[in-house]
């Protein structure tokens, strides 16, 4: 009795330049079966942050106004970036560009960790983040 042994293979290769990738297939009758995604069109997620469930406020800023009019500044901008968990909580809030004030700066992340966005359907560790310019007006 003879046996045949029939083994499928799949090559897969990828040329990052041309973002060209492509399949082959032995279908076992003498055929291949090619996918080339070349032309395909991308599905590419478009970057997502959810909304803010109540105005932004720096309460612990304005507590600072004496001090920031001082300075003769009639503004103030920081960076930061944001990561915000599925329950809407901010889950971290880090500086990545000062104000040059840091009582301002501290006081900013401060305010910002206690912020509320919309609540969002996703598994307990994911959080999305989003850098943000903070511009604060001492009034």
């Amino acid at each position: 009795m003879l046996t045949k042994t029939l083994a499928a293979m799949i090559l897969v290769t990828g040329c990052a330049t041309t973002q060209r990738f492509s399949s082959t297939e032995p279908t076992g009758h003498g055929a291949s079966l090619v996918l080339d995604t070349a032309h395909a069109r991308s599905d590419e997620a478009a970057p997502w942050f959810p909304a803010l469930a109540q105005p932004a406020a720096l309460p612990h800023a304005q507590a600072l106004r004496q001090e920031l009019v001082s300075f003769g500044e009639d503004r103030y901008s920081l960076g930061v970036r944001v990561c915000v968990g599925g329950s809407g909580a901010v889950d971290n809030v880090e500086l990545t560009d000062s104000s040059g004030i840091a009582t301002l700066d501290a006081v900013a992340l401060r305010d910002i960790k206690a912020w509320q966005f919309v609540p969002f359907a996703a598994p307990a560790a994911l959080h999305t983040c989003k850098p943000f310019t903070i511009s604060y007006r001492p009034q």
